[in-house]
Order: structure tokens, then sequence, then C-alpha cells
């Protein structure tokens, strides 16, 4: 492989001889170049070019052999190429002849180029002394302009041409001009006993004759065209003379001896004259030494030359059996248009050497064999425009039956059709009916149309081997079945081999292979389109088959079992993928379309087309039962109606590992997941995920639509999860249905639905889920949960910190519970009209569930919106039957509606036990309507008292009840002190999973317990006069490591939740420079508020004292904050100082507060409207939006600076 040939360029003195060169590719950077020298002066003799590709590109000079032939002498040589390119004087053998002999040599291959195109010589621009003589070509050329069989251009002063002739076919487009069968432009010279063979073929009338294009100037003697291939014109401009034309039939009659041919030249008992240096066979590729061996030597030896279709028919069609031993060597291209009713004998068994000649023009009922033995050969043959009307249970277009070798075979333009009626048990192929034996670098461009039983572009039925070969063309008709590009039914071996053909069939219809009984394909792709029933864009139905490293690429539509690889599936798939939009009914995948058998395995493998289907529709595998896939992925988006998945519509019994799907899923019907559909059957997921966006009806998961009797473990989803347009019900993040077993799951995405709406599961109504988490945002109307929308099941060790919203029955974790929930807590924030819980909506039993909640809690805000029912609750909204065990809820309670409890709405039944409530968040009774037997009130400062939890009874093992802790945590969420915690993930340790009891977690100090823990720090802010209370502040504060409080109260209560003190140190420190730049924009803004505000309107001056009072305790608030952390701080004695200077220093951005405050104050001296101020405020930017735009892109525990931030606004 190069850019150039051998040489460079000869001198005058340089010999070359004795040389064969094989398998050169040579891409041209250069005019002259050839396989052998670019520019040659010197002899050449005996040296020979196999099987060589040169592109030209748009350079000049291109020839097979040399590419300009300034001087010397080239003898007894040869050259097989394929020459491309659209520049000119290309040639066969040399592009272009400037002076020097040519004798003895030839031709063989396809040139293609621009101008000036020859068979042997592109430009023959010789000052009269150059010669050509006893050479030949057969090979087929292309061009646009001075295109000729045997030379493209004979210029002014071209030299003499005698004893040669071309066989090969000449083509030109519509616009071509100067196109002959021998010369397409003649200007000069001399051309003697030489003749034209080939074809003509353009639609050109711009000077195109059988003979020569134009003739301008020049002598031709006793020279000849064929008037059967090229037409009875001669010379398309010019004249005539000397030329004669002739039928094939006269060209095998005709005394050319009586025209004066040299018979020591001339061998004249064939079809049409043959040089008798032709006898001489060149050598072959993988032969070893170097030399010639003449005919008659071959036949001695035993060879049988072959010269045309009488020999073919009389020494090998007719002897069948009797070919068992021989060697046949076709010398020749050999027309059958002539033959009619042509029928082989059985039983070839000798070797046939197509020598690279081409066989052609056949019309026949079958091939061209009709069956080989074990021990036969066929090789180095093209068969061109073959018509086979089948008319036998097997047939091909070389050979019916083939138990023998076929080796680099080329078949082109070519079909099989089944004449009128269908043929049962058939067998067709465009290569062989059926084989047993080894086919290898082998093609076939072939249109197949009919009924057949196995039909294949190569081969209909291979028991044998194929490696290496490709095909081309379509294959169609609707009752076709077992149809595949190259094998309709494989029992053997496929390797190395390919299809671009386009199938069309009934059942069992494969891009590549249409039925795959056990057989093994490798290495192998398909990129045709493919229809039918069980398609696959590489096989229809793999029954029991293998197949490694093999691809698709086509787009493949179907009705029942449609898979974008693999219509059926029962064998075992390796490294392979697809990659075309796949269109089906009922189990239609991107990969495979059902997936059968506990011995079937995908792993390794893919799919990333689009996927389209009814029932059981997924972006790998439709239907998946009882088989396991291993590593694998989808990434197309998928749409179907019933049970549809990212990466399998329905999973029944099947085993699914590390894999994962990314495209969008979208259903109008139940069980919708993005990874399954429907998992039933004790089917297994582990370690696997699904990414992209669920969009479905009923039964809708983020990961499964439906989990019944299964088992999902250690996998995620991160899409989120909606409803289509239309009512639907029971939609979660990881799940919608569940009534089997979960474990170390957990759910990213936001969900909305109608009924069952959960974050982790839509509805749970039998089976475990342990271990387990959902983080999204949950939106529904009832039964609507952060963790489960309804749940008749057992829920250990889960949490939920989405925010809830829902109309009737929504809790923080769980819409309504039946179950059994033990070990789990909720953090998101609640809302809604009726039955609205921190924890649970609504708690009660069925037959089968006995509503048991133990060691759990819920410490998001919950807020009732009026107009509904009521039954509003810190931890549940209403309880109706079951049991509460050590639970207790922590965050605020707001409602206005009926029966509003900081623990429970209402408790009609049932019973509450060792628990507890937050009555300072809440500032309510814990029941409203009901009993609260079994439920204690703490204030904030008392949950830090673990004594009161400990004397309730409560398990250390199950509760971290350590003295100074916030509040108690469980303990499988390691929790280790404030702004630290392991389940969250901002801490090092998060692996995504919420940690279990035992696992560990960081290791870390607890603050020593601060003595008595009724103590405070209070501060009294009186602002009025001293007997106006509703202007008397007590500020006091709360040690909480995870919440630390500053309680603001009077008539009314306000609260301050400094949270993460410890993460906030961090990220003031780094903001302590943008913060100084927000203070200077704070300060800008307001002297422009108040210069704006001298202009406000009298109308607007009166400020109502109490409101201005209100704004200066806000204020004043947020000044003794920044006073207060500091003291707090020291007092718990655990925090070091230059850690509380730290927080104080990062704080005092906020030192701008006083020039806020000295504002405000001026404000209310000179009478100007607040609301306008802070209006002009809030237009600006210059405070809450620029200061909490720079906190919210800092980590989601600075809740410290937002609740500060909204206490200024």
């Amino acid at each position: 492989t190069s850019d150039q040939g051998l040489f460079v360029t000869t001198t005058n003195t340089a010999s070359i001889s004795d040389l064969t060169l094989e398998n050169f590719t040579i891409t041209a950077s250069e005019n002259n170049t050839g396989a052998l020298v670019g520019v040659n002066r010197g002899d050449i003799d005996d040296v020979h070019v196999i099987n060589a590709t040169i592109n030209g590109g748009s350079y000049q000079d291109i020839g097979g052999l040399i590419g300009n032939n300034q001087s010397g002498d080239i003898s007894n040589s040869s050259a097989d190429v394929t020459i491309t390119g659209d520049g000119g004087m290309y040639g066969g053998l040399v592009g272009q002849v400037v002076n020097g002999t040519i004798t003895n040599s030839s031709s063989s291959g396809s040139i293609s180029g621009n101008s000036v195109v020859g068979g042997l010589i592109g430009d023959f621009s010789s000052g009269g002394s150059a010669s050509i003589t006893n050479s030949y070509s057969t090979a087929d050329v292309t061009g646009n302009t001075a295109v000729g069989g045997f030379i493209g251009y004979m210029s002014i002063g071209g030299g003499s041409v005698s004893d040669s002739y071309s066989s090969g076919n000449v083509n030109g487009n519509s616009s071509a001009e100067n196109i002959g069968g021998f010369v397409g432009d003649m200007n000069s010279g001399t051309l003697t006993n030489v003749y034209a063979y080939g074809e003509v073929n353009t639609d050109s009338t711009n000077n195109v004759g059988g003979f020569a294009g134009k003739i301008t100037s020049g002598n031709i003697t006793n020279s000849f065209w064929n008037t059967t291939a090229a037409g009875t014109t001669a010379v398309g401009n010019g004249s005539s003379s000397g030329m004669t034309g002739l039928s094939e039939k006269e060209f095998s009659a005709h005394n050319f001896a009586a025209d004066g041919w040299d018979t020591s030249i001339w061998d004249f008992n064939e079809d049409r004259p043959h040089l008798k240096t032709e006898n001489y066979l060149p050598p072959t590729a993988g032969g070893t030494g170097v030399g010639q061996i003449s005919a008659e030597e071959a036949e001695q030896l035993g060879y049988i030359l072959i010269w045309n279709f009488n020999d073919f028919i009389d020494k090998i069609a007719q002897d069948g059996s009797g070919t068992a031993g021989k060697t046949y060597i076709l010398m020749n291209d050999i027309n059958m248009s002539s033959l009619s009713d042509y029928k082989a004998k059985e039983n070839f068994a000798g070797t046939f050497l197509g020598n690279g000649y081409t066989i052609k023009n056949l019309t026949s009922g079958g091939g061209l064999f009709s069956s080989t033995t074990a021990d036969a050969e066929i090789k180095d043959v093209t068969l061109d425009n073959f018509n086979v009307e089948a008319n036998a249970s097997n047939t091909g277009i070389l050979v019916n039956t083939n138990a023998g070798n076929i080796e680099n075979v080329k078949i082109t333009n070519s079909n099989i059709t089944t004449g009128n009626a269908a043929i049962l048990f058939s067998s067709v192929g465009g290569l062989a009916g059926t084989s047993s034996g080894t086919i290898s670098n082998s093609s076939v461009d072939v249109d197949i149309d009919g009924a057949f039983d196995a039909v294949g572009g190569l081969i209909g039925h291979n028991t044998g081997t194929i490696t290496d070969s490709l095909t081309s063309g379509t294959i169609t008709g609707v009752k076709n079945y077992q149809v595949g590009g190259l094998v309709g039914e494989n029992d053997g071996t496929i390797s190395g081999s390919s299809s671009t053909v386009d199938v069309e069939g009934h059942t069992n219809i494969g891009g590549l292979v249409g039925l795959n009984n056990s057989g093994t394909i490798s290495d192998s792709h398909a990129e045709g389109s493919v229809s039918g029933n069980s398609a696959g864009g590489l096989i229809g139905n793999n029954n029991g088959g293998t197949i490694d490293n093999s691809y698709a690429t086509g787009n493949v539509e179907g009705n029942d079992k449609t898979g974008g690889l693999i219509g059926v599936n029962s064998g075992t798939i390796t490294d392979s993928h697809a990659e075309g939009d796949v269109t089906g009914t009922e189990n239609t995948g991107g990969l495979i379309g059902q997936n059968s058998g506990s011995t079937s395995t995908i792993t390794n493998s893919y799919a990333t087309g689009n996927v389209e289907g009814t029932e059981n529709t997924g972006g790998l595998i439709g239907l998946n039962n009882y088989a396991t896939i291993t590593g694998s992925y989808a990434e197309g988006s998928v749409n179907g109606k019933t049970n549809t998945g990212g990466l399998i519509g329905r999973n029944i019994a099947g085993t699914i590992s590390n894999s994962h799907a990314t495209g969008r899923v979208e259903s109008s019907g139940e069980n919708t997941g993005g990874l399954v559909g429907w998992n039933n059957g004790a089917g297994i997921i582990t370690n696997s995920y699904a990414a992209g966006n669920v969009e479905g009806r009923d039964k809708s998961g983020g990961l499964v639509g439906s989990n019944e009797g299964s088992t999902i473990e250690n996998s995620y989803a991160t899409g989120n999860v909606n409803q289509t347009n239309v009512m639907t019900s029971i939609i979660g993040g990881l799940v919608g249905y569940n009534s089997g077993t979960i474990t170390g799951s957990h759910a990213e995405g936001n969900v909305s639905g109608q009924i069952g709406v959960g974050g982790l599961v839509g509805q749970h109504s039998s089976g475990s889920i342990t271990g387990s988490y959902a983080t999204g945002d949950i939106f529904g109307q009832t039964n609507v949960g952060g963790f489960a929308g309804y749940n008749n099941g057992i829920i250990e060790n889960g949490y939920a910190t989405g925010d809830v919203e829902g109309s009737d029955n929504a809790g923080g974790f769980a819409g309504v519970n039946y179950g059994t929930i033990t070990g789990s807590y909720a953090e998101g924030a609640v809302s809604g009209y009726s039955a609205i819980g921190g924890f649970v909506g609504v708690n009660s039993t069925t037959a089968s569930g006995n509503g048991e909640i133990s060691d759990s809690y819920s410490i998001g805000t919950v807020t009732g919106i009026a107009g509904g029912s009521g039954n509003i609750g810190g931890f549940v909204g209403n309880m109706t039957y079951g049991t509460f065990t050590n639970v207790y809820s922590y965050g605020a309670v707001n409602s206005s509606a009926t029966n509003t409890g900081g623990f429970a709405g209402t408790i009609t039944g049932g019973s509450v036990a060792n628990s507890f409530w937050n009555t300072t968040t809440a500032g309510m009774t814990g029941v409203s309507s009901g009993a609260s037997t079994g439920l204690t009130g703490l204030t904030t400062q008392d949950f830090m008292n673990m004594n009161n939890f400990v004397g309730a009874g409560w398990n250390d093992t199950i509760w971290n009840l350590t003295q100074g802790n916030p509040r108690p945590h469980l303990e499988w969420e390691n929790y280790v002190g404030p702004g630290v915690d392991p389940g969250d993930e901002g801490d090092p340790d998060f692996d995504g999973y919420p940690d279990t009891p035992g696992s560990g977690g960081q290791s870390g100090s607890y603050p020593t317990d601060p003595g008595n823990n009724d103590a405070k720090t209070e501060v009294v802010l009186q602002i009025g006069t001293d007997n106006d209370e509703s202007s008397r502040w007590t500020i006091d504060t709360s040690l909480d490591f995870d919440d630390i409080w500053i309680n603001l109260s009077n008539s009314d209560t306000a609260r301050i939740s400094l949270e993460s003190i410890d993460n906030a140190l961090a990220t003031v420190r780094e903001k302590i420079a943008s913060f100084s730049t927000t203070a200077d924009i704070l300060k800008s803004s307001i002297e422009t508020s108040e210069a704006k505000s001298e202009n406000l309107e009298a109308a607007k001056s009166t400020i109502l004292d109490a409101d201005i009072a209100a704004e200066m305790v806000e204020l004043m608030k947020a000044k003794r904050q920044f006073e207060l952390s500091n003291t707090m701080l020291i007092q718990a004695g655990n925090i070091q100082y230059n850690q509380a200077m730290a927080l104080i220093e990062g704080l005092n951005f906020a030192s701008s507060g006083q020039e806020v405050q000295n504002s405000l104050n001026n404000i209310q001296r000179n009478g100007r409207e607040h609301q306008s101020i802070l209006n002009s405020i809030q237009n600006n930017n210059i405070y809450h939006q620029s200061i909490l735009d720079v906190v919210a892109d800092n980590n989601a525990k600075n809740n410290i600076m937002l609740k500060m931030i909204n206490k200024y606004k």
C-alpha cells in the first residue's frame, strides 16, 4: 500500500524482468503512476501485476504496469488491475506511450477515468516509431471522452498496432463522446489485423462506434468488430474503411487467414481468433516459482482449457461425474446468450479455475453447475447477467447443490425468480441453493423474487462454512420463509461476512440469516432493511445458535417478534449490537424481539435505535423469558402500548445485571418502566439503572413499571416519571406497582400522577423494600407519598427527601399505609387539602396489612391548604387503625383547616405508643381530634435530652440516642455530628445508597453535654412603650447541632434555623470576596432607592408605627443573630473559637445591615413609604435576589444564609 509504484522512474539503461507484483494498493499523489514504475525508459520483460488497485484521483498518466512509457520495450507482461479516478490518460497496462514497443502483453480488470481511457493504453502519442504487436485487453473500460477497449486516444504522430484485440466492455455516460470498441479517438497511426469483441454501452450519440468513436486520420486494414455486442455502426464520426462488422456466429466461421492474418500468430480453432501467445498461462496468485507454461503443455499435463461455451458444455456441463480428478482452466470470457434450455449434469467432481474471466448472459432453470461433490473446486470466476427461473427444490446461480470448495467467485447483475408457481421445500441462493462445503472470498449481487422455503443472497441452506463473503441486492416475496441477506437457513459456520441486501418475507427474516439453527456467526454484519414476522436486522430466528462480535445497521419493520439484531433468540449473543430503528407490534426490541430459554444469554451487547411497538416493547428486548442479560444497554427512545421498558418490555423470570437504559420511554398503556415495563415470574434486576424520562399510564416507574413477585437490588433510576394526558394511577420514581422485593435501590427523579404516586413506589401492595430511598419531588392527586403512594407491604430502613404536593392522602413518606414501616424517615415538605401528614397521610389496616409504623420520624414542614376537609398533622393526617411505636414528628405545621395537629390531625382508632412531636415548631396540640394517648410533646430543647427517649423505652441499637445530638437519628444513618451525615450526598462516605446498620460511617466525637438543658440565653428587645407587649420580643437560642435555632417570640412566633455550621464555614470563607462585592451593590442600590423615594406622593407618606416597628424588629433580630451565633457557639464548648470568628467574619457581609438599619430609620423619620422602598429594593435585586443566587449556587446545606436573608426581605 503506497502512493506510488515499486519504482518512480527508470533510465534507458534499466532492465526489469521475471517479476510478479501481487495485491498492490496505490493511491496516486502525482502524475505518472504505475504499479511497477511511474516513468519508464528501460526494458521490461515477463513482469506481471496481479490483483492491484490504483486510485488515480485527478492525476494524469495512470497505468496498471507503467504510468508513462517514454522509451524502452515491454514484452511478455500483463496487468490485472482495477483503476479508478477522474483524471485522464488511464490505461490497463500503460497510461501514456510516448515511444518504445509493446509485445506479447495484456491487461485485464476494470479501468474507469474521465478522459483518454483505454483497456491497454490510455494515450498512444508516439512520434511514429512506437508499436504494439501480439497484445490484447479483456478489461472493462469506463469514461467520458476518448474511451476505447484497447486505446483511448491515438494522437498525431501515432505509431502502429497490429495483431491485437480487445474483448472488454466499453461504457460511457449519456453525454460521453468519442467512444469506440477498439479505439476512442484516432488522429493518426495504423491499425492492422486487429478486432474489437466487447460491448459498447452508452446512451450518448456523440461519436459512438463498435470499432472507433472518431477517426480523423490514419490507416486501418483487415480489422473487425462484433456487431452482436456493439451494434452495426463501425465508426461514430469518420471513415470506416478497412473495418468489417461480424456477428458472434460469423466470428467463429470467418476465414481470417484469407484476409492475410498470420496463422503463426493467430489460432482460428475457437469461437474467435486468439493469439497463440495467449496459450502461455500467466502466474496465478499463491503459486511459487517463475515461468510460463503453454496451453499444449498444460493439456499434456492433464489440464483442460475452456475457450468458449461449447467447450464448457461439452467438457464440463455434460460430463458430470466424469469430471472427477480433472482440472479445467477458463481461457476467455464466455457469452452464453445464444443458449436455451441449458442444464448441467450432476456431480461435478473436478477443479474449475476461472482464471479471472467472466461467463455471462445465461438464462436457465438452474445453476451453471447442477451439483458438486466434496472433491470439487470452483475458483476465480465471475458470472454476470445470469437469469435463473427456479424449477427445482435447490437452485443457485453458480451451483444448485454444493459439497465442494468455492473460492473467489463473483456474481453480478443477476436475478432469480420462481416462475409461475411457488416451489415447496425449496432452498434458493444467489451462489448456491444448498451448501455443505466451504465458500470463501466470494460475492453476489442478486435480486431474488418469489416464494421459497429458504432464501439467501449467497446460500439458501448452509450446513458448511462461509468466510469473508458478501452479498448485495434485494430479496422480495411475502410468502418467503427463512430469508436472509446472506443465508436463508444456517446450520453451519459464518465468519467475516456481510450483506447489504434489503430483505422482505413472511417469517424468520434476517438481514444476514433468516433461521440460524445452532449455527455459529462471528465478525459479520448486515446493513440492509428487513421486513416480515420474526424479523431481525441480522437474524430472524436464532434457534440455539451462537452470535459473536456481529452487528446490524438497517431498519427493521415487522409484526410479532421484531428486533434490531434478532427477531427471536434462544441462543447466545456476545459483543454484538444493532443501530437501526425498529417498528413492530408484539414483542419488539432494539436488539431482540423475543429472548427465551434458560440457556439464552445476552452479554456486552447494545442497541442504539428507536423502538416502537404495541405489547412488550423494549429498547433492547421486547420479551425476555427466563434468559440472562449481562453488561448490556439501550440508548434509543421507546414507544409502546403495554409492557414498555427502556431496556426490556417484559421480563419473565429472567436475570438482568449490570445493564442500563438511557432513552426516553413513553406508553399509552400500563406497565411502563425506564428499564423494564413488567418484571414478573421471579425475575431479577441487579446493579442496573435507567436514566431516561418515563411517561406512561397505570403502573409506571422510573426503573420498573410493575414488579410482581420479583427482585430488584442495588439499582436506581434518575429520570422523571410523568403521567400521560389521561387519568393515571400507580406511578413511582423507581417502581410503579410492587409486590416483590426491593433492596438497596433508589430513585432521583420527580414524579407526577393522579392516584398512588410515590417517590420510590406508587403502590407497594406486598413484599418488602429494604435500604432504599427517593429524593425527587412528588406531585399527585390522591395517595401521594415521598417514598410510597400506597403501602400494604413491608418497608425497612428507607427515606424520602423530596417535597410532596397532593390533594388527598399525602405524606412525606407514604400517602396511605396499611402495611408495616420501620426504621424510616421523611425530610420533605408536604402540602395538600385533606389527610396530609409529615410522614403518612392516612394510616389504617386491611385484611393483609396491620398499619404498623415504628422507629420512624418526619422533619418536614406540613401545610394544609384551605378549602379541603382537613385532617392535617405533623406525622399523620388521619389515623383510623394501626399502631405507631417510637416515632416522632419534628417539623412545623401550618394550617387553618379543620382538625390540624402537631402530630396528628385526627385519630379515630389504633394506638400510639412512646411517640413525640415538636411543640416548638408545630406550635399546637399533638392531636386535633381524637385521643393523644402514648404521645408526648417536646420542645426543640427537650428533643436534645435523650433521656426523654430512653425513658420511653427506645432501643439504642435502633436509635442513636447520644446526649448532645439535636434529636434522635436512626443508627443506620450513621449520624456523626453537626453538618456531617454519611447518609447525605455531601459526605465523602456517601456511596449512593443509605447506610445500613453495622455498615459504619465517618468517625467523630460528640460535643460534651452542656449540662442543664433547660438553661437559656435570652435577650429582651423592647420596641415602643414598656406596656406594649406586642412590641416586646424575647430572643433565645437552642443549641442543636442539626439545626441551630434562634427563637424570637412575643404574641407571634418567629424562628430562624442555622443548619450545618461546619459546611457553612467552608462556604463562607470561599465567598467572602463575593459577599463584599454584594455589600457594595447593596449600599449603592439603597442609595438609589432613597433617591427615588424623595419623589413619592405625599399621600403615601403615612406609615403605621406598628409596621415600622415590625420591620425594626426584623432588623434587630438579624443584628442579634450574629452576636448570638458567637455566644452560643462558645457556650457549646466544642467549636473552636477561631471557627466562630471565621463564621462571624464570613457573615460580616451583613455589616452593611447597619447601613440598612440607618437607612430605614431615615425612612421612618422622613415618612417615606415602607412598601415602595421594599419594592424598589426587590426590583433592583440589591439584596434578596443577589445574595440568594450566590447562596443557591453553593451546597443546599447552606440554609443558614437563606433563612437570614429571608428575615431581611
